[in-house]
């Protein structure tokens, strides 16, 4: 429960923290793979899933914490990624007998990963977006950067008057960029 909950905090803590720790996980579990020679192919983020997986659902008592020391817990979510790679090396050997009960569960993304692959999805979209009209049309400096920011300012609900302080034009100058833009591509504006 200890272990869930701080877990939990981490996860749901400003996005930048958490890619960060999850970054420095996904580079510890690449080295435990690695120091484990797993035969067949396992990605370092399967393993970092796992462990994710298992210490929020207590799989058993090598994922337990007892949280008297807050600053102990990425050792004791290292332990647990060596845990995990174990299992998945034993996997590989062909080692693991009986029912095979992770296999058969089925893990949902939790909120902050779906959140956090439509985020990614937007900013993809809207990026390609800025790409193509750079390519094939010659708007450039706020028009390009407007496009490339659309995804933010849809998410945070932005008004023209703040979408014009962020690219440091005028009011009128960005409803000028939304009918150039219009014109330019139409449906695939108002669909995307």
């Amino acid at each position: 429960m200890i272990a869930e909950d701080h877990l939990t905090k981490i996860l749901l803590s400003p996005r930048a923290d958490a890619e960060t720790w999850y970054k420095k996980r996904i580079i510890m579990a690449a080295g435990l793979v690695a120091r484990a020679g797993v035969r067949y192919a396992v990605e370092p983020e399967e393993v970092v899933g796992e462990t994710i997986s298992r210490v929020l659902t207590q799989h058993n008592r090598r994922y337990l914490w007892d949280g008297e020391k807050p600053d102990t817990f990425n050792k004791f979510f290292t332990r647990c990624m060596n845990t995990t790679t174990s299992y998945f090396a034993s996997k590989g050997r062909g080692q693991i007998r009986g029912l095979k009960k992770l296999e058969a569960q089925v893990i949902f993304p939790t909120s902050y990963e779906a959140y956090q692959e439509a985020a990614l999805e937007a900013e993809c979209k809207s990026r390609s977006l800025a790409t193509a009209i750079i390519k094939e049309t010659r708007m450039r400096g706020a028009t390009v950067k407007y496009f490339g920011n659309l995804h933010h300012y849809v998410e945070i609900g932005a008004s023209t008057k703040e979408i014009a302080e962020d690219l440091s034009i005028k009011s009128g100058s960005v409803a000028t960029i939304r009918k150039r833009l219009l014109a330019r591509f139409g449906d695939d504006v108002e669909k995307g």
